[in-house]
């Protein structure tokens, strides 16, 4: 790896639109073919229910529920479960060419995994590393998610992504929104709230701002040499980005035809390795095999 890349590029964005930040992934895999330097971003988000590649939507998500509370639906290109955000959370991505990565899948999702455990215990969250893809806490036996990661890979680059939950804001809203195999959650409420961790639960001192930089500094000594501050570097590489969440991410094609055989896959924080964690809602969906590297791998055109 050449000393360029080994120094990020690290771009801290204000609220944009859901569609923009979901197709920031894609666009920058591209330009990751042309010498960009990695690029770690971090998004701000709007309430927005997020399915994975081949989720079903029409099962999974109360679609008239996110019409009542004006919530923006998206579809990603990494794999996985239906995921609510919102400003509660901490979302980012790391872009960059293969080489700056672990080669293994399991072992690229544990090294980020460990890099948010890292930063969550230093700030007193006794937090751990659950495989594939999740970090939970654990109290007299019961478990909670606390947060998770993704990945998307193509050819010669590898778009990672992760969030965390530092506050638990409209939980009534989403798990009115979020559906498993067409069954509304409503009336399991208190039961999956038991099983959703967040920053504020342990330590109230810590601002979102000031978990964010300490992560991005980890993420950083983990995967590079240093950073350095940035924006995306001319307004096509922003225009081009906006282009492709409005002629893609946007569209009723993708959300709801972009895969022939959609499956019900659930809500990504009610699942570890597959298995429901939630002993109430089992039934619904008691397992669910989680994404596999077919699934990460499958390339993307962007036309940009």
């Amino acid at each position: 790896m050449s000393l360029e890349n080994k120094i990020w590029k690290v771009i801290k964005l204000s609220q944009y639109d859901s569609y923009f930040n979901v197709a920031i992934d894609e666009a920058l895999l591209e330009l990751m073919n042309h010498n960009t330097r990695p690029t770690l971003v971090t998004t701000e988000w709007f309430p927005t229910i997020s399915v994975g590649y081949s989720q079903d939507v029409n099962k999974d998500v109360d679609l008239e529920a996110c019409k009542k509370y004006n919530t923006t639906l998206v579809r990603r290109i990494s794999g996985g479960q239906a995921v609510y955000l919102d400003e509660g959370y901490i979302v980012f991505s790391l872009i960059a060419q293969k080489e700056c990565f672990p080669k293994d899948l399991s072992k690229l999702r544990e090294s980020v995994c460990n890099v948010i455990v890292k930063t969550l215990k230093e700030n007193k969250i006794p937090c751990k590393f659950y495989p594939p893809d999740n970090i939970i806490t654990e109290e007299n036996g019961n478990t909670r998610t606390i947060g998770n990661s993704g990945q998307r890979i193509k050819k010669n680059t590898i778009a990672l992504h992760g969030s965390i939950r530092y506050d638990l804001l409209n939980f009534e809203k989403m798990i009115d929104m979020l559906m498993i195999n067409g069954n509304k959650l409503n009336p399991f409420a208190k039961d999956i709230k038991k099983h959703l961790a967040y920053i504020r639960m342990y330590n109230q001192e810590i601002t979102k701002e000031g978990l964010q930089e300490k992560l991005i500094q980890n993420l950083i000594k983990n995967f590079g040499k240093g950073y350095v501050k940035g924006k995306f570097s001319s307004r096509k590489e922003f225009f081009d980005i906006n282009s492709l969440a409005n002629r893609k991410y946007s569209t009723k094609e993708w959300l709801f035809n972009s895969v022939s055989n959609p499956e019900t896959r659930g809500v990504c924080y009610l699942y570890l390795n597959g298995k429901c964690i939630v002993p109430e809602i089992a039934r619904l969906l008691p397992y669910n095999k989680p994404s596999g590297i077919q699934e990460a791998t499958i390339e993307v055109n962007n036309g940009i």
